[in-house]
């Protein structure tokens, strides 16, 4: 968060945060963060993007309170194909 208000556009920071929150099933705001960084550095877009597939694949069985993860997993299906992500060895 410091990085981030010396240098609001630091793509690492922007990626590492977004990391951070998806280790607090901070969702909503882990999307936020790719969204930043696709508009601004697509390669670490992919970076937290392989990360919220992680995500999604450590907690599809039991998800966390209040999240939907298959929901979740629908959007970070549709950001890989934009991404040209979609094969499984991009994961």
């Amino acid at each position: 968060e410091q990085a981030l208000k010396i240098e609001p556009n630091t793509p690492y920071a922007i990626e590492y945060q977004g990391e951070a929150f998806l280790a607090l099933n901070r969702i909503d705001e882990a999307q936020f963060n790719f969204l930043r960084l696709y508009a601004i550095a697509p390669d670490h877009a992919a970076n937290l993007l392989r990360a919220m597939h992680a995500w999604v694949e450590a907690n599809k069985d039991k998800p966390p309170a209040g999240i939907d993860v298959p929901a979740l997993a629908a959007w970070v299906a549709e950001k890989a194909a934009g991404l040209k992500m979609e094969t499984d060895a991009n994961w």
